[in-house]
């Protein structure tokens, strides 16, 4: 079943769409897919580029750009997928003008003709307890961003994350059963629990009560 907006312009029409493409996804997918959309969608504005005149070579662009910055091929191909995913939705979404007609939302998906990037296997360099320790140490905690930071930082060193992963984190994220603490992940799109050590549940509940303060 098509989509049809109505809206005055297609700007406004792409984002009717866009939001509703997000309303689609499971709730994992839809935070990490939505965030690739506003990384996409805000690049191209900086290009001075609409949505449904992005290209091929426009797509290229763009993982040039974020391979540039060190996103790791997996990231960028996971950001590929989301939006060739909104691509496609738009594909099938009509925009109803102000003139009553309607119109094609996009017609060509540039993600079509890119390919995916192939992971790069290199080995991997890991801080030993030493180091990982000097690491904690150099950050100052007398300031909320420095809590923020140690917060931060511990989470990698003791739970091995991806940036991805916790950059979508939010509250309700977390739980408590009994003593022990949790933490929502999503593998393969299974809602999982992983228990969190209780240095860094403290450290977490710590960073809780500097932002409330």
């Amino acid at each position: 079943m098509r989509l049809t907006v109505e809206a005055d312009n297609k700007q406004a029409a792409w984002a009717q769409a866009i939001e509703a493409w997000a309303e689609s996804l499971s709730t994992p997918t839809r935070r990490t897919y939505r965030f690739a959309w506003h990384v996409w969608h805000t690049w191209l504005a900086d290009q001075n580029i609409l949505p449904d005149q992005a290209t091929d070579e426009t797509a290229r662009m763009f993982i040039a750009q974020l391979s540039k910055r060190g996103l790791a091929a997996a990231s960028i191909n996971q950001r590929l997928a989301a939006l060739s995913s909104a691509y496609r939705f738009a594909q099938d979404t009509l925009w109803l003008s102000p003139d009553a007609d309607f119109h094609p939302l996009c017609i060509h998906n540039p993600l079509d003709g890119v390919k995916r990037l192939a992971p790069q296997k290199q080995p991997g360099t890991w801080l030993d307890a030493e180091q990982a320790r000097a690491l904690l140490q150099a950050i100052s905690t007398d300031n909320l961003q420095g809590i923020r930071d140690y917060t931060l930082i511990l989470f990698y060193l003791l739970m091995g994350w991806q940036t991805s992963e916790v950059c979508t984190l939010r509250w309700s994220d977390f739980k408590v059963e009994g003593d022990v603490a949790f933490v929502r992940r999503y593998v393969d799109q299974v809602e999982t629990w992983a228990k969190i050590p209780s240095i860094l549940w403290e450290t977490i509940q710590a960073y809780k009560e500097a932002i409330r303060a």
